[in-house]
């Protein structure tokens, strides 16, 4: 005879890390309750945000987060960021609401951008934006994305360090650039294929042999921009939680370990930044 006993798996973060969750064939997401929806939703909306266009948010990351030091490979200047808005506001017709800390730069009044980084009580509001707008448009690695994640919001991470990204399909990862002792670029190929376009292994072992992080350009991001409003057309107004489809499988049971799996797509614009030649280092 048998005894019957309950069990219990725990799943740490490192056992269930970004590039496994695409494996499993149903994600929960996260949803505002009705009340709290509403409450944020009178704040956004007081911004003076069009409620009958679209918007994306906007994060980046900046060297003056007082729980963060700077982290050079990551840290943008507001310089860089400002063509990006525009061209979100007057190219694609869109309208851009940033969220972050409240140590950020300003940014100069334009058209169509909304700041939320100085809010008050920002919380809620930051992420009630994230969902529901039509893409998060990351342009350096920081926290916030996972918000989108969270929301099952398509997602763009620029200036990445990491292939890691989304688990939404219609989302895309652009890289920085690796950069050799000749001063030529590595073709991101090479660098997927041998494992080695992560920060720690660039920081920790390639810059050894003179090899470093260059950024994305303005004019990257701003093809990245582009290309999320096409992967996207199907919200062209605020997005509505309430509509996402729900799964149709239900499974119950999962795959041990679960394989490493990449949904989104890891891109890169030769066009924009063609200057090849490095082979990628044999180490």
């Amino acid at each position: 005879m048998g005894t019957e006993t309950n069990q219990t798996l725990v799943l740490t973060p490192w056992m269930m890390n970004r590039v496994m969750l695409p494996s499993f064939d149903t994600l929960a997401r996260f949803q505002f309750p009705d009340n709290l929806s509403a409450q944020e939703d009178v704040r956004l909306r007081a911004t003076g945000l069009d409620p009958n266009g679209w918007f994306c948010v906007l994060h980046y990351r900046e060297a003056g987060y007082e729980y963060w030091g700077a982290r050079p490979n990551r840290d943008l200047n507001v310089e860089n960021i400002v063509p990006v808005i525009q061209h979100v506001t007057k190219t694609l017709g869109g309208q851009v609401v940033r969220v972050g800390h409240r140590g950020m730069s300003p940014i100069p009044k334009i058209d169509g951008f909304f700041d939320l980084a100085s809010a008050e009580d920002p919380a809620f509001l930051h992420a009630y934006a994230i969902s529901r707008s039509r893409f998060f448009l990351e342009l350096s690695p920081s926290g916030p994305y996972a918000f989108a994640i969270g929301f099952g919001v398509p997602l763009a991470r620029c200036g990445a360090v990491a292939p890691s990204g989304s688990v939404d399909k219609r989302s895309i990862v652009l890289p920085q650039h690796v950069v050799g002792p000749d001063n030529k670029r590595v073709p991101l190929e090479d660098l997927l294929r041998l494992g080695l376009l992560e920060e720690g292994i660039i920081d920790r072992q390639l810059v050894k042999h003179g090899y470093r992080w260059e950024k994305n350009s303005v004019e990257e991001f701003k093809r990245a921009a582009k290309e999320m409003v096409q992967l996207t057309e199907d919200c062209p107004g605020w997005r509505d939680q309430k509509i996402q489809a729900l799964p149709t499988n239900k499974p119950n049971k999962f795959e041990w370990p679960m394989p490493a799996t990449i949904s989104h797509r890891i891109i890169e614009y030769p066009d924009l930044a063609p200057n090849f030649g490095t082979a990628a280092p044999n180490c």
